[in-house]
């Protein structure tokens, strides 16, 4: 009589355990090499990001004041400029912000009737062509400029709908940004007296173009794919009148980088240009000048450099271990211990010095 053979119950068992076994090292292979991607992604995502800053931010700070800067402001306005490009948001314990503009050579112009922009939507001005000799549009709808005078400074939207003439700029009904406007967590644009929107401004206050503005802030915001609070570099160039457009616009902001940990800016001014000698530096971690101070030199164009720290991080590879990173004492921030986890990190420094180009008008 003829036995069917089979597996025994040992033999099954042995089977079972070494697929398991197998299975367990596939799934181990593959978290590994999830893992790995996703660390690959943050790296390239941190390189980016720092390039980000490296080129687009520093080119910024490079420009900042470009134009605005004109050589003759104080035979108009009979004092320096409020604004010459550049307004430090100074923070030690937190990413330092900072407000930036330059102004476009081809749409410089001034006022020919005073102008409050809480009286009226029109700017009369000199001339809204090329200049002189070109009757080509130097101002068209939608373009962002700035009307700056001694206590003073206002950025606004062209209207859309009433295109420029060659005597006056019709401009949207709120600010894109106003000096003394900003005041959210973190980040104060505190003025004296009255703020831009309030100020008066006169016959022959400076109206021109702008070829860039931004304002630079950072905010802290739990993540539900890195499972932490991330910190969020926000490029806002249009606050629409508001004085936290991080909270309350969600038009015209956008995110930058996630990864940028903190930046610190030092300013340099050296107030017997061009004698280098006596040179004042600004929240280098040395100094005790004030902001107050800072922005006085800017307004006098003696600030003729800018250094700028900056620490990129992002999430490291989950198999590495944990590794306790010290961030060294940047400009006037303390050194610091990055937070508990997994983390990489890398530290830049750069300096820019602004062109701060001016133009006869």
């Amino acid at each position: 009589m003829r036995r069917d053979s089979g597996f025994s119950l040992v033999e099954l068992m042995v089977v079972m355990a070494l697929s398991l076994v197998i299975l367990g090292g596939v799934y181990m292979l593959m978290m590994q090499f999830g893992q790995s991607a996703q660390t690959e992604n943050a790296r390239i995502s941190l390189q980016q990001e720092a390039r980000y800053i490296l080129s687009s931010f520093s080119s910024e700070l490079k420009n900042a004041g470009a134009i605005l800067s004109i050589a003759d402001s104080g035979s108009f306005l009979s004092a320096p400029a409020h604004f010459t490009g550049v307004t430090p948001l100074n923070n030690a314990n937190y990413p330092d912000g900072i407000i930036m503009a330059s102004g476009d050579p081809i749409a410089v112009t001034h006022l020919t009737q005073a102008f409050t922009p809480t009286g009226g939507l029109t700017l009369s001005v000199d001339d809204t062509t090329v200049d002189s000799t070109v009757a080509a549009d130097a101002w068209k709808g939608g373009d962002i400029g700035m009307v700056l005078g001694t206590d003073g400074y206002y950025v606004f939207r062209v209207s859309e709908t009433t295109p420029p003439t060659t005597s006056t700029i019709t401009v949207r009904g709120t600010s894109v940004y106003h000096s003394g406007l900003l005041n959210m967590a973190g980040y104060q644009d505190t003025e004296t007296g009255s703020q831009g929107n309030q100020v008066t401004y006169p016959i022959n206050a400076l109206v021109v173009r702008l070829a860039s503005f931004s304002v630079y802030v950072f905010r802290d915001v739990y993540s539900t794919t890195e499972k932490r609070t991330v910190r969020q570099m926000l490029r806002i160039t249009d606050a629409q009148g508001n004085s936290d457009p991080v909270e309350n616009n969600s038009d015209g902001w956008g995110v930058v980088s996630e990864n940028i940990h903190n930046l610190q800016i030092a300013y340099t001014a050296y107030p017997n240009w061009p004698d280098e000698s006596g040179a004042v530096p600004y929240f280098d971690g040395t100094s005790a000048g004030t902001l107050a101070d800072l922005k006085e030199d800017l307004r006098l164009k003696q600030v003729k450099q800018f250094t700028a720290w900056v620490v990129a991080l992002t999430d490291e590879f989950g198999g590495v271990g944990e590794a306790v990173n010290q961030v060294p004492a940047l400009g006037d921030a303390p050194a610091v211990t990055l937070p508990a986890g997994k983390y990489r990190y890398k530290l830049f420094r750069f300096r820019a010095e602004p062109r701060n180009f001016n133009v006869a008008i």
